[in-house]
């Protein structure tokens, strides 16, 4: 399940449903260098991804990048030394799990020297974290850029919609959302200033070439 992306990097996508649409869903896991794994947006732990995080490491930090990206979080429990980090505004929605902390604009000091990370600011419904691995030289994102694929009719319509057919975009409806658009653009700006290379999104086509100009592409319209 897990495929590299680089050194100690590696991504695990599974199927996943929203409105009817199957928009699947992406799990980034990086190795420190010190043996523990960091695990952005999990995915349902199976018992085949449960072997291969031990053979890869010791699954250490479980984190949310945003409010919507929290459902197998209390699967990684399985992991004796696990902790769990909130998106912000989780901790209020997720009472049943204990938080080592809420994720903000500085990275924690157990990773802060091989991942940074950001707040994405601008919209008013959901404040995404994202984050930059420098020996790989990612960027990590969730939510804020979409694309999809599904040729059904239904959500073949909803994608168009949404205006991520077969396309990367901010969508439609996150776009709405985004009313303070100087924040979205200083956002940007900080992000481009991280040295990355490709880009890994949880619901759209990975990124290898390119990278900084398709991100500026996407946020042309701010």
């Amino acid at each position: 399940m897990l495929e590299s992306f680089g050194k100690n990097i590696w991504i695990v996508k599974t199927p996943l449903k929203f409105v009817g649409l199957e928009i699947g869903t992406r799990m980034t896991v990086i190795r420190l260098n010190n043996g523990e794994l960091f695990l952005h947006s999990p995915v349902k732990l199976t018992d085949e991804l449960f072997k291969e995080l031990k053979k890869l490491g010791t699954v250490k930090y479980i984190v949310s990048p945003n409010k919507l990206h929290h459902l197998f979080m209390a699967d990684y429990l399985a992991f004796p030394q696990v902790k769990l980090y909130a998106s912000p505004g989780l901790v209020r929605k997720r009472k049943d799990l204990n938080f080592e902390s809420e994720l903000g604009d500085i990275p924690d000091k157990c990773w802060q020297s091989e991942i940074d990370q950001m707040i994405f600011r601008g919209s008013f419904f959901l404040k995404e974290v994202v984050f930059f691995h420098k020996q790989s030289k990612t960027l990590i994102l969730t939510d804020i850029i979409q694309e999809h694929e599904d040729h059904r009719f239904l959500p073949k319509l909803i994608a168009k919609f949404l205006g991520v057919y077969k396309k990367k975009a901010v969508p439609r409806e996150l776009r709405l959302t985004m009313t303070n658009k100087q924040m979205v653009r200083n956002s940007v700006a900080k992000i481009q200033k991280w040295d990355f290379e490709k880009i890994v999104f949880s619901h759209a086509s990975l990124v290898v070439e390119n990278a900084k100009e398709i991100l500026k592409q996407q946020f042309s319209i701010f």
